[in-house]
Parts: C-alpha cells; structure tokens; sequence
C-alpha cells in the first residue's frame, strides 16, 4: 500500500482517506479525498514514513506525544505529564486539544490505542485509554528529529547557535 501526495503537478494521486486536507492552493475549493495532499505520506510496503510535503514539520504537539509514547505506553494524563516536563513547562495540553490530536494521530496509523487488557501495563485501570507508538510513529519521529538535528547544524554552521559542548 503506498500513499503519497497528488495536488499539483508532478505528484502521483493517492486513493486513501488520508489524503483529506485542505489545499493551501486558491484553484481547489473546499475538501476533496483524491487531490489536495496529506500532511504525512506513509509508505507501508516499504516501511518508509516521512512529511509529504516540502518544509513540512510536524506539529510540535504531535512531536511531544510521539516522543513521550517512545519509550513506554501511556494514558492521557501521563502522556500531559510527560510532555510539560520533556517541553519544560511550554507546551501543556488540554484535554481537547490532546485528545484531538491522539484521535488523528490514531487515524494516521502513528499510534495504536490499547483496548485489550493483556496489552495495557499491569495494574492499569480499565477505565484509562493507554496508547502506543506504532512503527510508522517512530519512523515519523527518527525523521523528524533527524530534521530538526540537521537544522540545528545548520544554524550553527551560520553561528546563529553556539557550537556543541562535548564532555
């Protein structure tokens, strides 16, 4: 299964539901499932996961959960936790705004939602909604903090940043 980009030009057109966005360009109007381009092309048969379009980043929000749900499984509020501490205290999530984000997150096959009770963490409460990173999340995450780190080396080759500390 292969979903890529299709709006303009150049572009192959992909026939999945992921593909709902709206077009940045005037010439398309309104929603349309098998022209305007998704904001994550997933590539399942190659196990490739990356930003479709150019000088696309992903939602720094999204960035925070994946790298929260990275190394264990999490419920709402612990992923909330995990985030204000990782983000220093920038980026704190409500619960619509969380919750909006896993669900699309979710549609997008990043993370899988836990509803067996063999797959939750022991002594979980039945009534929390615990998630994991899928492997398509975590390739997403590589490249995107694989992106921000050549940014980085970037800015630093241009001393907008101070060179790195080794110790």
């Amino acid at each position: 299964m292969e979903i890529t980009t299709g709006c303009h030009p150049g572009r192959t057109t992909a026939k999945t539901a992921l593909d709902v966005n709206r077009c940045s360009r005037r010439q398309h109007v309104g929603w349309n499932l098998f022209v305007c381009p998704p904001v994550i092309s997933i590539d399942i048969k190659l196990g490739r996961c990356m930003l479709a379009r150019r000088n696309q980043t992903l939602k720094p929000r999204w960035f925070h959960i994946l790298l929260a749900l990275s190394d264990k499984d999490l419920h709402g509020s612990d992923i909330v936790r995990e985030v204000l501490e990782q983000s220093d205290g920038e980026l704190r999530l409500w619960p619509a705004m969380l919750y909006g984000s896993l669900e699309q997150m979710v549609d997008r096959g990043l993370i899988e939602e836990l509803y067996e009770a063999a797959e939750r963490p022991a002594g979980a409460s039945a009534k929390r909604r615990y998630f994991r990173i899928s492997n398509a999340g975590r390739k997403l995450l590589a490249a995107e903090a694989d992106r921000m780190a050549v940014m980085a080396r970037l800015a630093r080759s241009k001393n907008i940043l101070p060179e790195e500390r080794t110790t």
